[in-house]
């Protein structure tokens, strides 16, 4: 079943769309097109430009264990003490020497979590304490540092929040976040990770879909009975860690701060997709929610576990797929159908008139007609105070502290240049020649420098020695920018400092070149 295929009817009912399946839209484009995933022939069912599609090309592939990494790799060495949100973490197999080099240079134990690439739903994920515990050395998969010391609530059950985003544009980049957000609780109690109860993941992996099977799991469905299910709300949290000598509201304001330096850090890439995608056509309106999984660690401070591109969006789930019953996941409903409506009033540009029209007509409505819940029949009263479920964080509110962060923008433009292929999303040797050449940096490398340093870098993605003949990907090339800007401009600089003197000194040689 996909992921949305329950929520969606219900929101499109209560904001009077129509709805039609994929064979026909009678006589007129939707001006708005709902996928699980995208499509590579989307340009084929979207033809009108004014109509909005609900994915943006590339985006599962950049949030992937490994992509998501490369990103948040290249945003530290830049701005390291603003990326310091995200665990250490190693690429297998290209970085398995160096995570072997760092575990022999650690005196005490420490743990690693190990996630297969394209992994979801907790899926072969296990813990480890060596190297040598590694189930597979060939398959792409990312190993990261476990954080063994997280907040806990009274269960004593290590949690994390699933906090929803939508991105409602990349070029200029838009993006907002749900006030509302799920708190997933693991069905047992927490312990440090020792060689007897590594293998008891359901005291270590938060996913709901991983944990709703076990005995213990709490499941509600009265807001009595949440306060102290294994699937809260994210405001019944936040007050009850407040209570905990936590300052919610700053913890909060540094959760924004990481979707936001998030994003940005997927914004190149998601560039070169979104026009590589479209490079024969015209562009199409696209908009994404997402999901980004946040832990606390013990002194509350918020750090980025991962990024899903589609997170779940079903409100009833079965247990196995024989069993003919669902289980209702409650405060999936009053989270998730809000967040659905707000976006798509967002993208139909409708968002503030629908909740100035709710504010200046009080009313009674039915709680569902706001928050979602069919089975809730209770009513409530709409103030004048109602708020979006969606709220603006950037260039709203986070922009003037985060815009110097969409730095690597500059260098998404000095790539294409170069590309075999217009809008191509990777870059050959032959072509980063013809850069070094036309950028006049041929004094500080020569072509045999070049290649080894290609080959070097090449070996991070890839993990084959000695290989000039892949292409780089994009943080392959600003990798090497990396270099580059290191040897023209002085090691002991900056290295955004230099990486801002070696762009104004290729923008000024390629003037001169033209």
């Amino acid at each position: 079943m996909s992921v949305d295929v329950q929520v969606i009817p219900k929101c499109a009912e209560k904001l009077g769309l129509k709805m039609h399946s994929e064979e026909g839209t009678e006589d007129k484009p939707c001006d708005i097109y709902w996928h699980s995933v995208f499509y590579e022939d989307m340009k084929d069912v979207v033809k009108s430009p004014d109509s909005w599609v609900s994915r943006f090309p590339g985006m599962k592939e950049l949030a992937r264990k490994v992509a998501l990494t490369e990103s948040i790799r290249s945003m530290q060495e830049l701005f390291p003490e603003e990326y310091d949100f995200y665990p250490k973490s190693w690429a297998i197999p290209a970085q398995l020497k160096e995570f072997k080099e760092y575990c022999a240079s650690k005196k005490n134990e420490n743990w690693f979590i190990v996630k297969p690439n394209a992994g979801t739903e907790g899926k072969e994920i296990y813990l480890i304490n060596s190297p040598e515990q590694l189930k597979s050395i060939t398959d792409k998969q990312l190993v990261q540092e476990y954080m063994d010391e997280p907040f806990l609530l009274e269960n004593e059950a290590k949690f994390d929040f699933r906090i929803h985003v939508t991105v409602k544009s990349i070029d200029p980049l838009s993006i907002y976040i749900a006030r509302g957000g799920i708190v997933r609780f693991c069905a047992e109690k927490y312990v440090k990770p020792n060689s007897s109860n590594a293998d008891k993941l359901n005291a270590h992996l938060t996913n709901y879909v991983f944990n709703k099977d076990n005995p213990s799991f709490t499941n509600c469905v009265t807001f009595e009975e949440e306060p102290t299910a294994s699937k809260r709300f994210l405001e019944t949290a936040f007050y009850q860690i407040e209570a905990r000598g936590v300052d919610a509201h700053r913890m909060w304001h540094e959760v924004q701060m990481i979707v936001v330096k998030t994003v940005i850090a997927m914004v190149p890439e998601l560039k070169l997709h979104y026009k590589n995608y479209f490079r024969d056509g015209p562009n199409q309106n696209c908009f994404q929610i997402i999901g980004l999984d946040i832990l606390l660690k013990k002194d509350g401070t918020p750090i980025l576990l991962e990024v899903n591109a589609v997170p779940s969006l079903m409100v009833h789930h079965k247990k196995n797929p024989e069993d003919p019953f669902t289980m209702w996941s409650f405060v999936g409903e009053i989270t998730e159908i809000p967040l659905v409506c707000d976006t798509f009033l967002l993208v139909l540009d409708q968002l503030e008139n629908h909740y100035n029209l709710l504010s200046s007509n009080e009313r009674d409505v039915e709680a569902l007609n706001h928050i979602a819940s069919d089975e809730d029949n209770n009513s409530m009263k709409i103030k004048k105070d109602i708020k979006p479920h969606l709220y603006k964080i950037f260039p709203d509110r986070c922009g003037a502290a985060c815009n110097h962060l969409l730095f690597l923008n500059e260098v998404v433009h000095l790539f294409t240049q170069f590309t075999t292929l217009k809008f191509s999303m990777t870059i050959n040797l032959a072509a980063i020649k013809d850069f070094i050449e036309k950028c006049s940096l041929s004094d500080i490398i020569s072509p045999e420098q070049l290649e080894e340093e290609y080959a070097k870098i090449n070996y991070y993605f890839t993990g084959q020695e000695n290989d000039t003949t892949t292409e780089l990907p994009f943080h392959g090339f600003v990798q090497l920018l990396f270099h580059l800007a290191r040897s023209k401009f002085g090691l002991h600089d900056n290295l955004l400092h230099v990486m801002q003197k070696l762009l104004a000194h290729c923008d000024s040689s390629l003037k001169n070149s033209s």
